[in-house]
């Protein structure tokens, strides 16, 4: 059912106004699957994480239904170095963040497992549009429109992480992988 202001036609003018709204026909493309040495999803993003999730932590693009946005996640590891990009809009971005991790020690076979899959990695990205501020109603709750936040001032906000970790136990049936990240 259409909200006011009614449109009179079968379709909601607000969700074919922008040029973005024309690439939700198709939700997204996919090539591999999570976990594959390659996976490339173009699209909607829905609860996408970078590494361990203490930066990026299931994350969506497309909250709000009469913008759509398309976004980017990529993953690739090929044993020795790997790397993810999330980006929320291809057309507009205004979340950009990259990891790129190292197995350093990987392939030297008379080492310990453990020391063999040790993983480190750096994250760096940016929020262009981060809430600094937001406007508070009476007792100091948060002021909303439409279940909306009101931001009062936004900017950049730099993203960056360093992590570690050490596989301890993997067999085909459980994987215990201890870790550090300082983002």
């Amino acid at each position: 059912v259409d909200s006011p202001p009614k449109d009179g036609g079968v379709l909601r003018r607000q969700d074919w106004d922008e040029a973005s709204d024309w690439m939700r026909l198709l939700a997204y493309f996919r090539y591999g699957h999570v976990g594959s040495p390659l996976y490339i999803r173009v699209g909607e993003l829905t609860g996408v994480s970078l590494g361990h999730g203490t930066l990026v932590s299931r994350y969506y693009n497309n909250v709000n239904m009469d913008h759509y946005q398309g976004g980017i996640y990529t993953y690739f590891d090929n044993e020795l170095i790997g790397g993810e990009v999330i980006m929320d809009n291809v057309l507009g971005p205004e979340l950009v963040v990259s990891r790129v991790f190292t197995r350093p020690l990987n392939g030297q076979e008379k080492l310990p497992y453990q020391l063999r899959k040790l993983k480190a990695g750096i994250s760096l990205g940016a929020d262009f549009r981060a809430p600094l501020a937001l406007e508070a109603g009476d007792a100091d709750r948060l002021f909303t429109v439409d279940f909306r936040p009101q931001v009062l001032d936004k900017d950049a906000l730099p993203l960056f992480g360093v992590d570690l970790e050490v596989p301890a136990v993997s067999s085909p049936r459980f994987d215990l992988v201890p870790y550090v990240d300082v983002n």
